[in-house]
């Protein structure tokens, strides 16, 4: 297994578990936020930021792999949500 990830049950899992965990539910709340301060464009503006409609695909995927890490192709999906780290670069190079 070519993976770098840690033992089962062991102090450094239980750590990015939880880390991972604290990632989604984070992400979770700030797209419920944005989609409740943009209720009113949601079917203008915030549907044709293909931004939102990832965020949307990465907080549907993480809090799949909550519940079910076992789902088919799960592991190539986790990947995706590097995707959200390109979304943070391009936010904090426009606030120059």
């Amino acid at each position: 297994n070519s993976e770098m990830m840690p033992m089962e049950e062991t102090a450094t899992a239980n750590f990015f578990s939880g880390l991972e965990s604290a990632f989604t539910a984070f992400f979770t709340v700030e797209l419920c936020i944005n989609i409740i301060a943009n209720a009113r464009q949601l079917k203008s503006t915030f549907a044709q930021d293909y931004w939102n409609w990832l965020d949307i695909f990465v907080v549907a995927v993480s809090l799949v792999s909550e519940v079910s890490d076992a789902a088919p192709g799960m592991q190539i999906l986790r990947l995706l949500r590097v995707f959200r780290i390109v979304k943070l670069f391009r936010f904090l190079s426009s606030l120059r």
